[in-house]
Protein backbone atom coordinates (compact mmCIF):
# COMPACT_ATOMS: atom_id res chain seq x y z
CA UNK A 1 0.00 0.00 0.00
CA UNK A 2 1.33 3.43 -0.95
CA UNK A 3 1.73 5.76 2.02
CA UNK A 4 3.14 8.89 0.36
CA UNK A 5 4.66 10.32 -2.79
CA UNK A 6 7.16 13.17 -2.60
CA UNK A 7 8.76 15.21 -5.39
CA UNK A 8 12.00 17.18 -5.16
CA UNK A 9 13.48 19.49 -7.77
CA UNK A 10 17.27 19.30 -8.10
CA UNK A 11 19.85 20.94 -10.35
CA UNK A 12 19.81 17.80 -12.51
CA UNK A 13 16.05 17.22 -12.70
CA UNK A 14 13.38 15.74 -10.44
CA UNK A 15 13.46 13.08 -7.73
CA UNK A 16 10.26 11.25 -6.90
CA UNK A 17 10.11 9.13 -3.76
CA UNK A 18 7.26 6.68 -3.38
CA UNK A 19 6.84 5.29 0.12
CA UNK A 20 4.89 2.09 0.62
CA UNK A 21 4.21 -0.69 3.07
CA UNK A 22 4.70 -4.20 1.72
CA UNK A 23 2.29 -7.07 2.46
CA UNK A 24 4.74 -8.39 5.08
CA UNK A 25 4.66 -5.01 6.89
CA UNK A 26 8.08 -3.80 5.77
CA UNK A 27 8.36 -0.17 4.72
CA UNK A 28 10.00 0.50 1.37
CA UNK A 29 10.90 3.61 -0.63
CA UNK A 30 11.24 3.65 -4.40
CA UNK A 31 13.36 6.58 -5.56
CA UNK A 32 12.90 7.64 -9.19
CA UNK A 33 15.42 10.07 -10.68
CA UNK A 34 14.42 11.99 -13.83
CA UNK A 35 16.63 14.31 -15.88
CA UNK A 36 15.59 17.77 -17.09
CA UNK A 37 13.99 16.15 -20.16
CA UNK A 38 11.81 14.00 -17.86
CA UNK A 39 13.60 10.79 -18.88
CA UNK A 40 13.99 8.20 -16.15
CA UNK A 41 17.67 7.95 -15.20
CA UNK A 42 17.50 5.57 -12.26
CA UNK A 43 15.16 3.67 -9.97
CA UNK A 44 16.37 2.53 -6.56
CA UNK A 45 14.54 0.40 -4.02
CA UNK A 46 15.39 1.35 -0.42
CA UNK A 47 14.48 -1.19 2.24
CA UNK A 48 15.80 -0.53 5.76
CA UNK A 49 19.52 0.15 5.18
CA UNK A 50 19.79 -1.71 1.87
CA UNK A 51 19.69 -0.13 -1.58
CA UNK A 52 18.79 -2.17 -4.66
CA UNK A 53 19.21 -0.54 -8.07
CA UNK A 54 16.26 -1.61 -10.23
CA UNK A 55 17.11 0.53 -13.27
CA UNK A 56 20.07 2.63 -14.40
CA UNK A 57 19.88 4.35 -17.79
CA UNK A 58 23.67 4.40 -18.24
CA UNK A 59 23.95 0.66 -17.61
CA UNK A 60 21.05 -0.03 -19.98
CA UNK A 61 22.58 2.10 -22.73
CA UNK A 62 25.96 0.37 -22.39
CA UNK A 63 24.37 -3.10 -22.49
CA UNK A 64 22.31 -2.22 -25.57
CA UNK A 65 25.33 -0.71 -27.30
CA UNK A 66 27.34 -3.88 -26.64
CA UNK A 67 24.50 -6.04 -27.99
CA UNK A 68 24.24 -3.88 -31.11
CA UNK A 69 27.99 -4.02 -31.73
CA UNK A 70 28.07 -7.79 -31.17
CA UNK A 71 25.16 -8.30 -33.56
CA UNK A 72 26.89 -6.20 -36.22
CA UNK A 73 30.11 -8.21 -35.83
CA UNK A 74 28.18 -11.49 -36.07
CA UNK A 75 26.40 -10.29 -39.21
CA UNK A 76 29.73 -9.39 -40.81
CA UNK A 77 31.27 -12.76 -39.94
CA UNK A 78 28.36 -15.07 -40.71
CA UNK A 79 27.47 -15.57 -44.39
CA UNK A 80 23.65 -15.46 -44.03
Amino acid sequence: MYTSINFYKTANGIISEVNATLKNGEKVTYSYSFDKNEKLQSLIKKLDTSFEPLFDRNDSLVKNLKKTKLKKIEEELLPF
